[in-house]
């Protein structure tokens, strides 16, 4: 999705009509621009990319609730430098991700992890295309974070 040539904002308003959403994420991510392109009040302040970092300046300094068009309301929340997850036991990271719901009653083993077992059906669903590879490899990413290599 881009704010700026405007590619996705109107599926992604399509699928947030009527709802409510917190938007979290770095500093830089687009959140207050998201907000302004969904029919957010213009005077929602966004700020440029730090030039030499190439990181996002803190503009939002508080969480706010922005009523939209169509019942939809936003929270945009000031973006984070760190978002931790050591908190999250690696047998449980697993649960974290909805779209694995389903999927792991399919794999041979109960504990299974998602990585290297045989007979893994999450594994089998990213490669046949019914699990997003992105996704699949995010929580490899992190599980691997969370193992400790």
């Amino acid at each position: 999705m881009s704010c700026a040539t405007g590619e996705g904002v109107r599926l992604a308003a399509a699928d947030l009509k009527g709802r409510q959403a917190v938007l979290v994420g770095p500093s830089g991510a687009g959140k207050t621009s998201f907000v302004r392109a969904l029919g957010g009040p213009e005077r929602l302040k966004t700020g440029d990319l730090n030039a030499r970092t190439g990181k996002g300046t803190h503009t939002t300094v508080a969480a706010v609730l922005i009523p939209l068009p169509g019942g939809t309301a936003i929270i945009d929340t000031p973006g984070l430098r760190v978002f931790p997850l050591d908190h999250i036991p690696p047998t449980e990271l697993q649960f974290c991700f909805k779209d694995f719901a389903g999927l792991q009653d399919g794999c041979r083993f109960r504990n299974c992890m998602h990585r290297n077992e045989p007979g893994c059906a999450v594994r089998d669903a990213a490669a046949d295309g019914r699990l997003s590879v992105d996704r699949y490899d995010s929580y490899l990413q992190l599980l691997g974070e969370l193992s400790g290599g």
